[in-house]
């Protein structure tokens, strides 16, 4: 079995003091008569050598790398909230991706691309509007408008309106229709049919809205404001119906206040019939004469009793305390 012996070794000269041997050698150190050769060694040096002459560059790859992580990880990882969904635009794959909609979560996107965050839970945009009546009277408005986009169709929505679908699409579209509406109807009928009214509005602003792939939940008025003298107009009018209604009140209840006195004297005037009738009966008279006469004698302050001497007579009484 052969033996293999460092020539350096068998020399004895120190590694440590020629370490430069193995590294700068181009090629492989030649081998003396009868002594192989370590291309192993040699190809470990040359690695070596080589990752010691560029390691700067590489430290500057790393830091080119890691700076352009955190420039574009704003823009490659994306969270989607809850309530939220995404629309991706891509730009070199088409544009904007309408058939498909991001759920919510971490996205991994492409840094060229860009991700579109839309709210899909209700929300609600107060406006204030100024319209004209029938009667050419100009009243000021004030709603709220309570919506949400179609979760399914949100790509569509971005694509043909925008983010900014709310002052584009869904203030305009009610703003239109409750012009429309106050034009045709007047200002006392207004205030009569207000449920009604309103759900004109909802219906016909639904309608519209709908169309661009936004569901309209409600339109809630808020305030009227009328012009300073048909305010003045209106509350006057109505203070006097409240008069007015305060008067029926009080004739009706004057009215059966006299029933009721009506039905008291007619009871009073039967009772003083009966009772009149029956103060004419002298048997009657006679009864509760006796009545009395039998208490006074059973009282203890009763000393002598004297009967009269006729028959329609009452008695007389005469007597002194004990």
């Amino acid at each position: 079995m052969p033996i293999f012996v460092d020539p350096e070794v068998d020399s004895g000269v120190d590694q440590k003091d020629n370490l430069s041997y193995p590294y700068t050698d181009t090629k492989p150190p030649t081998a003396e008569p009868g002594v192989p050769t370590q291309p192993k060694r040699w190809l470990r040096g040359q690695f070596v050598s080589s990752v010691r002459e560029n390691l700067r560059y590489f430290y500057l790859i790393v830091a080119v790398m890691t700076l352009l992580l955190i420039l574009f990880a704003p823009r490659t990882f994306v969270i989607i909230n809850s309530g939220e969904v995404g629309v991706q635009y891509r730009l070199l794959m088409g544009g904007t991706r309408t058939e498909y909609v991001y759920p919510e979560g971490l996205r991994v996107i492409l840094p060229w691309n860009e991700m579109f965050i839309y709210s899909i839970r209700v929300q609600e945009a107060k406006d204030e509007v100024s319209v004209l009546t029938k009667e050419g009277l100009v009243v000021k408005l004030k709603i709220s408008v309570r919506f949400h986009p179609d979760e399914s169709l949100v790509g569509l929505l971005h694509k043909e309106i925008g983010p900014n679908y709310k002052d584009r699409l869904v203030l305009p579209e009610v703003e239109s229709a409750l012009r429309e509406n106050v034009a045709q109807t007047n200002l006392e009928d207004f205030y009569e049919s207000e449920s009604g009214f309103m759900q004109r509005i909802i219906n016909q602003s639904s309608e519209r809205v709908s169309a661009k792939y936004v569901t309209l939940d409600s339109v809630i008025l808020r305030e009227v404001e009328l012009p300073p003298r048909v305010q003045s107009a209106v509350e006057e009018k109505m203070t006097q119906q409240q008069q007015l209604r305060a008067y029926e009140f009080r004739i009706k209840r004057e009215l059966q206040e006299a029933d009721r006195r009506k039905i008291e004297a007619t009871s009073l005037a039967e009772y003083n019939g009966i009772l009149g009738r029956s103060l004419n009966n002298p048997a009657l008279l006679k009864y509760k004469g006796l009545e009395v006469t039998r208490e006074l004698a059973n009282s203890p302050n009763t000393k002598t009793v004297i009967v009269g001497t006729s028959g329609a007579s009452l008695p007389i009484l005469f007597g002194s305390e004990k």
